[in-house]
């Protein structure tokens, strides 16, 4: 489950809510996660997702907030294998 103490401490309540409906709008149940602040000021919260259908993690949403301002991303790519192992 994600602790959302630290991404609510440095960002919004709306933030919050807008990753919170987000993953219920996409059935999101297991998962990975990891909150990424940095230097510039930006937040990455980077959920990776887990598909049952093929028994391993295969795709992740990238959650960014910055000035004020969010985004998401679903990325599709070879990179989770770096993920996968970081995460």
């Amino acid at each position: 489950m994600i602790d959302f103490v630290p991404i609510l401490a440095a960002t919004s309540q709306t933030f919050v809510e807008f990753i919170q409906s987000t993953l219920k709008e996409w059935r999101v149940e297991k998962y990975k996660w990891r909150f990424d602040p940095n230097w510039a000021g930006e937040i990455f919260v980077h959920v990776l997702v887990y598909n049952e259908d093929l028994g391993d993690y295969d795709h992740l949403m990238q959650f960014a907030y910055r000035s004020g301002r969010f985004d998401f991303q679903n990325i599709n790519s070879n990179a989770l294998e770096w993920l996968k192992e970081n995460l």
